[in-house]
């Protein structure tokens, strides 16, 4: 959503009014504000890059996790939207692919796993179990061999004890806060039960995914020990703190998360 934004008001810590636009967006302000967490203003004014209503196709599939891997590339470049559930105890993955078209819905009818409808409506996913999730971000080509360890670990911990691992392709882009920062990116999620000891699980998948993807970006969804982790691997790092710095007032509209992430006195 944020990359669609082509102009805005903020209102900063000061009182002043700080007006984007797309030429902006090229800048320190634009770039900044993109996605900044609330944390330089409030913004009072929203202008989005709108295309007509349109249908996507989405089909949903199953097939082996090693066959799954072996056409990942060529799946990912044939949709618009492409991301898949690995299952591990059963070794399978469900894969899910989105493509804009022009076709009718009838054009699908009576097929399993198919449909076409208006994006509003096919967009959306509904989840209706309450669940904790760790999320990672890594560059694109890490993707695989990332969410190998990831499936291990579930395996180990026991059919009941975690959802299936969902990997999620992502274009890159120009924002300095998003996962996809000047990169093609894989997130890959880890979901539990709301109900169930979300650390034990999440503990040690998180370990054995920081051994197998260094340089990799962590997103900050994952843990408390994210902020390092992402300065460390995040060259727009700094550049954010010093645009959070210049941009707020005392820290006006910092909580205690976003103080650590931008070393906010």
């Amino acid at each position: 959503m944020s990359s669609q934004v082509v102009g805005a008001r903020l209102v900063l810590a000061s009182g002043d009014v700080l007006a984007l636009d797309a030429r902006a967006r090229a800048g320190a302000a634009g770039r900044g504000a993109q996605v900044s967490l609330g944390l330089l203003g409030v913004f009072s004014e929203l202008r989005l890059q709108l295309v007509p209503a349109y249908r996507l196709h989405e089909r949903i599939w199953r097939t082996g996790i090693e066959e799954c891997l072996a056409e990942l590339e060529r799946d990912v470049a044939a949709t618009r939207h492409y991301e898949f559930w690995w299952y591990p105890h059963k070794d399978y993955a469900e894969q899910k692919a989105l493509a804009p078209t022009e076709a009718p819905a009838e054009s699908v009818a009576g097929r399993k796993g198919e449909r076409i409808d208006w994006s509003a409506r096919v967009l959306p996913s509904v989840r209706e179990l309450r669940f904790n999730e760790m999320e990672y971000s890594v560059p694109a080509a890490a993707g695989p061999p990332a969410s190998a360890p990831c499936a291990s670990a579930c395996s180990r911990a026991g059919p009941t004890s975690v959802w299936p691992v969902e990997y999620r392709t992502l274009a890159g882009d120009d924002a300095w806060l998003s996962t996809a920062h000047a990169r093609d990116t894989v997130t890959i999620s880890l979901h539990q039960d709301a109900r169930a000891p979300v650390r034990s699980v999440l503990r040690r998948l998180r370990v054995d995914l920081h051994a197998r993807t260094a340089g990799g970006r962590t997103g900050a969804s994952c843990t408390r020990a994210a902020p390092a982790t992402w300065r460390r691997s995040t060259r727009c790092g700094s550049a954010s703190a010093r645009c959070a710095a210049s941009s707020t007032r005392s820290g006006t509209f910092a909580n205690a998360y976003l103080r650590e992430l931008f070393e906010i006195d």
